[in-house]
């Protein structure tokens, strides 16, 4: 999990034995960014945004335990680093801190679903999709 944004998103290696950063383009998720991060800092992470199928909130990733352990303690001492170079580039005290081990949060059900009536042409009703109504309208009855 990762917070303290304030001042823009956290920055990427762009020559780590130089100790130069760059900065991350805006929206990017927290999954997305740790795979980048890994890739340019020479880390194999695979970064996942979803545990057993539910999608994690953006600002949330998974790694394997198995990796992390073999990967983590250099990863985060990169990511300190960043934490560093992110107060001297945009001023300030705070920097990105990521959080590590906690629970995971996920995409609320109802926009996880958000894409079923488009696709299915049907109405959401609380947590259901009503097949039903597709069914009036297209027979022509309107009644209940």
């Amino acid at each position: 999990s990762i917070r303290k944004c304030e001042r823009g998103p956290p920055l990427l290696p762009a020559n780590l034995q130089e100790d130069q950063w760059m900065h991350t383009e805006a929206g990017v998720s927290l999954p997305e960014y740790l795979q980048r991060f890994g890739e340019l800092a020479g880390l194999p992470l695979e970064v996942y945004d979803r545990i057993d199928g539910q999608h994690l909130v953006p600002y949330q990733a998974a790694v394997s335990q198995l990796l992390w352990n073999q990967l983590g303690e250099a990863f985060l001492e990169l990511f300190r680093r960043q934490r560093t170079a992110y107060r001297r580039i945009n001023g300030g005290s705070s920097a990105p801190t990521l959080k590590v081990g906690v629970e995971g949060r996920f995409v609320a059900s109802k926009e996880a679903v958000e894409l079923g009536p488009v696709a299915y042409g049907g109405r959401v009703t609380g947590t259901f999709l009503d097949f039903r109504e597709i069914s009036r309208e297209t027979s022509g009855s309107r009644s209940r």
